[in-house]
């Protein structure tokens, strides 16, 4: 069974892709900071990483993908986004992940996810 750690402050956000995915066989773990959320990875090792870009408190996605990486190399990531810049793409700059942006389509993600 292949694992997805969502990190997403916004509960409700949260609460629907954790649902989509479980629904769909996925096993889901969620967390809505950037301390929970690198815990919740590295005890977990997810197979994909589904996250917002911007968390609470000035954290943001990239630190937690960046982090969980160097313990799982084979992490798949995904970034969702209501704020599409060039500041998130100069920060992905050699870095492997798929872009979503908000408001956000579980279609997609979950293409995004096959893919």
């Amino acid at each position: 069974m292949q694992k997805i750690l969502v990190v997403e402050d916004d509960i409700n956000a949260c609460s629907a892709i954790d649902e989509f995915f479980s629904q769909r066989g996925y096993l889901t773990y969620t967390a809505d900071t950037l301390s929970q959320a690198i815990a919740t990875g590295i005890r977990t090792r997810p197979d994909f990483l589904i996250t917002d870009w911007m968390l609470r408190d000035d954290d943001n996605g990239v630190d937690v993908a960046k982090t969980l990486k160097k313990y799982n190399a084979a992490l798949k990531i995904i970034f969702i986004t209501a704020f599409p810049s060039k500041d998130l793409l100069e920060q992905l700059k050699n870095f492997p992940a798929v872009v979503i942006e908000k408001p956000l389509s579980l279609a997609r993600l979950e293409q995004a996810v096959k893919s």
